[in-house]
């Protein structure tokens, strides 16, 4: 973990307060901010209720870069992204957010090397 994807960390613990206390719990667990960890352990509390969590998963979206392989970017990516487990579970995740999570989607596609919708990679 790198001081940017600590600075990230925090900026959701501070922006999105509804996720504050998975992240504390993480970090409190673990005895130190992994950040992987701690986005696997988000993408977790989410799945139950993308609905309750749109702006969150739009900011994550908007923080990935899939232009460039920069340090909150691989950390989206690997933390949050490569957790989503089946087309399923993308899908619930964009329904909510519509095409502002996109990023996601094409994200997922790359790692899972398939399009959730039939799309050509």
């Amino acid at each position: 973990m790198t001081p940017s994807q600590q600075d990230f960390i925090r900026r959701i613990r501070d922006k999105f307060p509804a996720i504050r206390a998975v992240i504390d719990r993480v970090i409190e667990a673990d005895g130190k901010m992994y950040c992987y960890h701690i986005l696997s352990r988000v993408y977790d509390h989410i799945k139950v209720a993308p609905s309750d969590h749109v702006e969150l998963i739009q900011f994550l979206a908007e923080n990935l870069d899939l232009s460039q392989d920069d340090e909150v970017s691989n950390l989206i990516a690997i933390g949050f992204v490569e957790q989503i487990e089946s087309i399923a579970e993308l899908e619930s995740l964009l329904s909510v957010c519509r095409e502002s999570a996109g990023s996601l989607r094409t994200q997922w596609s790359l790692f899972y090397e398939q399009d959730p919708f039939g799309q050509p990679l």
